[in-house]
């Protein structure tokens, strides 16, 4: 593989060469370290940035941590935050076995010590590292621990495993880095949001973290979770239980307070917010037709009428009937819950299709 001096891209040659030769390298991975002015960084940092040419190889095990910072709650954050970045290079290497003498020593430093995530929160990063004989010293500079996050999410980009391929023995294989660098990053976009419907279609929770594990990768902060929909009401909640027993697509297809608060917990140590929907008032059937059971009248109107066209603009019909005033004691428990499983002054998504 060699990098194209017209278009910045790694291509591959028909002439065998040797690994880290000037004329390319063994490796695309280790080929786009090298190629172009930001490598295989994304998105691609918005300040000065400078990676060096040559490279340096390391094993995962070799790597250390330093902070001055010793805030409890703050460095216990930073312990998963590293554990994340140290499960990240592990699995890129996979099973290497090769030795190597070189050490990598990351410094962390931030200005503030909350672990508070909000809109606007400060995530800009300065990384600067340079090899001194056998040790590559990283030093993070940030105003705020998810400007750390994001530089060690960015530091992992560029450590890539020098196999040339799986069947390449464990004993030949290391991770492999620049040996100097300057990155600064800021995000333009405050908000950088994806939204998950699971009310359409049931995700299980393990898929939704693979999707926030996507979106740290891309430095994307904001999951916008729409949980509910007239086709199904999954979420399980304390005050309100009978949503679910009749939104639900089955009594296993449910979000439980444990698991919307263990999702909170997950994003959270990934610098991602979530914001969570619940649908209306359209958009609101199924979960919502045990009124009349309960002696509370109908709390939503037209769930499931066809034909469809004649009661709403998409099928299955099913919007909150406003007339109804026990409808606003069944929203107020429905929200405290919530209020109470979300950090406070997060903000709420209350839908208002066809308000």
């Amino acid at each position: 593989w060699k990098c194209s001096d017209t278009t910045d891209l790694c291509e591959k040659s028909n002439k065998p060469i040797n690994n880290t030769t000037p004329e390319g390298y063994t490796s695309h991975k280790i080929c786009r370290l090298t190629c172009g002015e930001y490598a295989g960084l994304w998105p691609k940092p918005t300040l000065k940035t400078r990676l060096s040419k040559t490279l340096v190889e390391f094993h995962p095990s070799a790597v250390k941590f330093e902070s001055d910072v010793t805030d409890e709650k703050y460095s216990k954050h930073l312990e998963k935050i590293k554990n994340i970045f140290l499960t990240n290079i592990y699995r890129e290497c996979g099973d290497c076995l090769k030795t190597s003498s070189n050490e990598v020593i990351i410094r962390t430093s931030s200005q503030h010590v909350s672990t508070d995530l909000y809109f606007g929160i400060d995530e800009s990063y300065v990384i600067n590292s340079k090899q001194n004989e056998n040790e590559l010293h990283v030093n993070i500079l940030s105003k705020t621990i998810y400007g750390v996050r994001h530089a060690l999410e960015t530091l992992s980009q560029i450590i890539v495993s020098n196999r040339i391929s799986p069947h390449q023995p464990a004993e030949e294989a290391l991770l492999v880095t620049v040996n100097s660098s300057t990155i600064g990053d800021r995000p333009i976009y405050l908000h950088r949001g994806l939204l998950l419907d699971t009310a359409r279609n049931y995700l299980p929770k393990a898929t939704i973290k693979r999707q926030l594990d996507a979106m740290a990768h891309s430095k994307m902060n904001v999951l916008h979770w729409h949980a509910t929909d007239t086709q199904s009401f999954p979420l399980k909640l304390s005050s309100v239980p009978i949503l679910a027993k009749y939104g639900a697509y089955s009594e296993k297809e449910v979000y439980t307070e444990h698991d919307i608060t263990d999702l909170l917990a997950y994003a959270k140590y990934r610098g991602i917010r979530i914001i969570l929907e619940i649908d209306g008032p359209a958009h609101a059937g199924n979960g919502w037709q045990w009124g009349p059971d309960a002696y509370l009248g109908k709390l939503a109107v037209c769930v499931n009428k066809a034909p469809w066209r004649n009661y709403c603009i998409q099928p299955p019909c099913g919007q909150l009937n406003p007339t109804n005033g026990n409808l606003y004691d069944i929203l107020g428990q429905l929200y405290g819950d919530i209020i109470k499983l979300f950090p406070k002054g997060e903000m709420f998504h209350m839908g208002g299709d066809e308000v």
